[in-house]
This record gives C-alpha cells, structure tokens and sequence, in this order.
C-alpha cells in the first residue's frame, strides 16, 4: 500500500487523493479546475477560489500535493502540472 494521506475533500485517511466515498465529486472538481485554467492562464489562487467556488484548501491541497504548480515569482499564479494524469495514484 502506497503513503496515507488524508481525503482533500473530507478528510478521512486514503491512499490516494480522494477517498472512494469522494472520488466522483473530487475528480469532478479537479476537471472543472482544469477547464478554469485552460480559460484563465495566468490566474490566482484566489481568483481561481473565486470563480469556481472551489474552497481554497482543496486548490492549495492539488498544489501542495504536485498536481497543480504554483508560480515561482510567489505572485500565487497557478498552472496545470504538465506531468499529471487524472486516474493515477500518487504515492
């Protein structure tokens, strides 16, 4: 089994970035993010939280775990991770 972490929706612990019970909600909203971003290059986090009504835990959490990137100059702007592909697990 893979490193636990805990659900980025609701917190229980799981091997992967959303639990069975949050699977089709959180891949859902990742998608919309996605689309968010390919509309909205360049955008915040904050303007991403604001346009999408995605809380800023769950976008912080995809940052913080590698499947988002955030800006290098620290202005928060935030981009698709090139290398991620939704379905696969990250240990």
């Amino acid at each position: 089994m893979g490193k636990r972490e805990t659900c980025l929706l609701c917190g229980v612990l799981t091997d992967q970035l959303f639990c069975s019970n949050c699977s089709d909600k959180g891949w859902g909203q990742y998608r919309e993010l996605q689309t968010f971003l390919q509309e909205h290059p360049g955008a915040t986090i904050i303007e991403v939280c604001r346009e999408t009504s995605l809380p800023f835990s769950f976008v912080k959490g995809l940052i913080e775990g590698g499947y988002l990137n955030a800006g290098v100059s620290g202005d928060s702007t935030i981009t698709e991770s090139p290398g991620f592909h939704s379905g696969f697990k990250k240990y």
